[in-house]
């Protein structure tokens, strides 16, 4: 049997590696078998980058981690640190450098060192260079990001068999060529940061859920613990809070304060309390909005309203004292022009959106995240999400903050040289499932604040920018699973509605309309449409509740009277099932016209 060997190499494309020498030497391919799409043989994560912006007087130090990822192969190859010298002047350059597969071209090679690496091992390799060994431009016209990358090169073979005798030749197997490459840039300033314009950012950050997940959320490794952890550092970063969720963690299974979110399910105090803790201690160093209670969903509420009780009011104005209001997240990601009219003229605020209205017109450049649109003589102001960098801060493609800090420092940069005498704003939008990885986006947001061409803003820095004059696509209505049909929100109103007048009966109506009516409200949380069928459950357990309400008072059916004369008394036994008095007026009715009923007082029936 002849020996099986596979080359790693594109088709047309001319591979090679570098040897320790630092020779370049050309790869011969006898059989291109492995698509340049597989994965790499060997993973290489880059690891440091530093400093973070190269100036002329700095050395670029370079450190990546090398893994033969076969449980065969032994490696003998070498490392290189490689750099593209084209200045990326567009958008469409960065992503294009870091969306290149492992196999293709890399640039011109800046430094190597031998590698050897037996199945499975895994070791790190560093790269030192002297800031005028990049051969870069020291001008104005040459600031901005280039793509570097290491990558490793050689030959992946057989060296022994199971037994450790030396591989026969029917069981050699190789692979030779480029094995594996991690992609990231430098970013190159030899001017001083006052002939840069900086592009200002604001990120915003939803802290929503719902209550019956809080427990998980909040402990620590959960969602929302990793959320408070990746931006708690960052002034940066505006937290958009549901106030009645941060109620209920706050309170913890003790409380009888904050409402549930319909479910009846409280979290442990010890895990949610110091969540919630935690983040009331930032108040004060950054931007804090409150939504409205149960962040329901503006679609539903800005036309069929129902205010949450005033104990709930109460804790939530005590709650979020100081605290910015008038930001709106509409349950879609592209909000119509209706939709974010409406919910402006309901609230007076300016709405997000994290996708849509982008420019009708192709640009040659990024313009501001703030505009402006009208919809029946009204006007709302939306804040637009740049897709690209709240992209980056979603699902990252880089495994390290290194990579991740410069892939999003390259971007601004970019944006920067698009218009180098413009001051723009721009917007990360989060969703509000973001799962945050707490390390990467760390980095990210103190990027912001690390280079001359980007600067953090907080969200209502970027509400009172000036909207630009840029055309705008107008979204379509998109649909939602999950989303709660309007007929069924109203219909659940109406119940609330009816409730709140039949309390009034009670010595305290809130303390029987008020939960039903905040049970009431979390149903049209934006949470739930991940949960459509818990929904549901909740749904059902609030009518149920309404109706037991609904049907507490009651006449206890006696035998029968017979009246014999001119007038007489008739026996009346009623029935209280709820846990407080209650007041009743008492009419008889009678269904002849020779009878009449004298009016009664109003009657007080105690408890059960």
């Amino acid at each position: 049997m002849r020996a099986a060997r596979r080359t790693v190499v594109a088709a047309l494309l001319v591979t090679g590696f570098l040897s320790a020498s630092g020779a370049y030497i050309p790869i011969t391919a006898t059989a291109a078998t492995a698509a340049a799409t597989d994965p790499a043989p060997v993973a290489v994560s880059l690891s440091e980058i530093s400093p973070t912006v190269v100036r002329p007087d700095s050395d670029l130090t370079v450190v990546a981690t090398l893994t033969n990822t076969s449980d065969r192969l032994t490696l003998d190859g070498s490392a290189m640190l490689s750099i593209e010298r084209i200045l990326m002047l567009t958008r469409s350059s960065v992503s294009a450098w870091s969306d290149r597969a492992a196999s293709d071209p890399i640039g011109s090679a800046l430094d190597t060192v031998p590698v050897s690496l037996d199945p499975g091992q895994r070791t790190s390799v560093s790269f030192s260079i002297s800031a005028s060994r990049l051969g870069l431009l020291a001008t104005t016209a040459g600031w901005g990001p280039r793509g570097i990358a290491v990558s490793v090169s050689g030959t992946l073979a057989v060296t022994a068999d199971s037994q450790g005798d030396p591989a026969s030749s029917e069981e050699a197997e190789s692979i030779t060529g480029q094995l594996g490459a991690a992609r990231s840039f430098v970013l190159w300033q030899p001017v001083d940061d006052s002939e840069i314009t900086p592009v200002s950012v604001a990120v915003t950050v939803p802290v929503t859920g719902l209550a019956s997940g809080l427990a998980s959320d909040t402990q620590p490794g959960g969602r929302l613990d990793r959320l408070v952890a990746a931006t708690e550092a960052s002034p940066a970063a505006s937290w958009v809070v549901d106030p009645a969720l941060l109620g209920t963690a706050l309170q913890g299974a003790d409380s009888g304060t904050a409402a549930d979110d319909g479910t009846g399910s409280t979290p442990p105090a010890s895990t949610a309390k110091a969540w919630a803790d935690r983040l009331r201690s930032h108040i004060g160093d950054r931007d804090m909005y409150a939504l409205p209670a149960f962040d329901p969903d503006v679609e539903l509420t800005s036309d069929t309203v129902l205010e949450p009780s005033s104990e709930l009011a109460a804790a939530v104005k005590t709650l979020t004292q100081g605290w910015r209001t008038g930001l709106i997240l509409p349950a879609q990601d592209a909000p119509t022009r209706k939709v974010a009219v409406a919910a402006a003229a309901a609230t007076g605020g300016v709405v997000v959106a994290r996708s849509g209205y982008q420019p009708e017109d192709e640009l040659t450049y990024t313009p501001s995240g703030v505009t402006t649109v009208s919809s029946q003589e009204e006007t709302a102001t939306v804040l637009v999400a740049d897709p690209t960098l709240t992209e980056l801060f979603v699902a990252p493609s880089d495994d390290s903050p290194a990579t991740a800090r410069q892939r999003l420092l390259a971007e601004l940069a970019v944006i920067s040289r698009e218009r180098p005498a413009q001051a723009r704003s721009l917007l990360v939008a989060l969703p509000r499932d973001w799962d945050a990885e707490p390390a990467i986006a760390k980095a990210q947001l103190a990027a912001l604040d690390s280079a001359a061409w980007t600067t953090s803003i907080p969200v209502s820095t970027l509400s009172a920018v000036a909207p630009d004059d840029v055309s705008r696509k107008s979204p379509k209505t998109a649909d939602r699973s999950g989303v709660l049909p309007i007929e069924d929100w109203e219909r659940a109103v109406g119940t609330a509605q009816k409730v709140t007048t039949f309390a009034r009966i009670a010595a305290d109506p809130e303390a029987l309309s008020g939960p039903i009516g905040d049970s009431t409200l979390a149903l049209s949380s934006v949470a739930w449409e991940s949960d459509p069928d818990s929904r549901r459950s909740a749904a059902v357990a609030v009518h149920s509740a309404s109706t037991s309400l609904l049907t507490s008072q009651s006449v206890v059916i006696g035998s029968d009277v017979n009246l014999i004369s001119a007038a007489g008394s008739l026996p009346v036994t009623l029935r209280n099932d709820l846990d407080q008095s209650v007041t009743l007026t008492v009419r008889l009715a009678p269904d002849d016209p020779r009878l009449s009923a004298e009016e009664l007082d109003d009657v007080t029936i105690e408890a059960q």
